[in-house]
């Protein structure tokens, strides 16, 4: 296991694996905007896992191979993992999850609830769950909010990268892979500051300059580099 390490999943990017790139190069085009809603395809975020893949060692799942079961069988080799999928805040709580794809049946796909998270041990610097709403949650009484976040940060992971409202998945994928290259080089609440002024200095028109498309992206935990 190397310091830098990721485990990488997208199971809704469902083009060919050769086209990663020209996603990846559309990253900071304006058109094909859309909400990470329903379950339907969204490429980009393959072009997120693929950008990060690009700034250190990763192992990345795509597609009908970004199981469940793969997750919860590798998450412990790699020091971060990131999730770039559907997810649904639940206002029930603990029943929050984020989608993968199913191993058992072919091109279906699979849930996990945060109950099932607070089980696992969760050995990672940093996790960065790429969602709708992975901050968001039921309110557990006396305990606060239980969201995916939560419930990764109660399993023990040191930092959680996650989501406050329903996202974009274009502008959230370029913000990612600058969080990505930047977190290599400065403290990790730093390098998505200076992801969010990138992108907004970046952008071409002032609606995707609103804070609709950067702004509910945020860290907490252990911040620091390195960690």
């Amino acid at each position: 296991m190397t310091k830098d390490s990721t485990l990488a999943f997208a199971p809704f990017y469902l083009d060919a694996i050769e086209n990663l790139p020209t996603y990846y190069d559309q990253l900071n085009m304006e058109d094909n905007r859309g909400d990470r809603t329903g379950l339907d395809s969204l490429p980009y975020t393959g072009a997120e896992v693929y950008g990060i893949g690009k700034q250190s060692p990763t192992r990345a799942f795509y597609g009908k191979s970004a199981t469940k079961e793969s997750l919860l069988n590798n998450h412990n080799h790699y020091r971060k993992l990131h999730i770039s999928s559907h997810a649904r805040s639940d206002e029930q709580a603990d029943s929050s999850f984020i989608v993968l794809s199913s191993s058992i049946v072919e091109g279906g796909f699979d849930t996990l609830y945060t109950r099932e998270i607070y089980g696992l041990s969760i050995n990672s610097d940093e996790v960065v769950l790429s969602g709708c709403e992975t901050g968001v949650g039921g309110k557990l009484s006396g305990e606060g909010v239980a969201s995916l976040a939560r419930a990764f940060t109660y399993a023990g992971a040191k930092s959680v990268v996650y989501s406050l409202w329903r996202i974009d998945d274009k502008s959230t994928a370029n913000i990612l892979v600058r969080y990505k290259i930047n977190s290599n080089k400065t403290t990790k609440d730093q390098a998505l500051a200076e992801a969010k002024k990138s992108y907004i200095d970046g952008a071409s028109n002032h609606r995707l300059a609103h804070p609709r498309y950067w702004a509910g992206i945020v860290v907490s935990g252990n911040v620091e580099l390195g960690d």
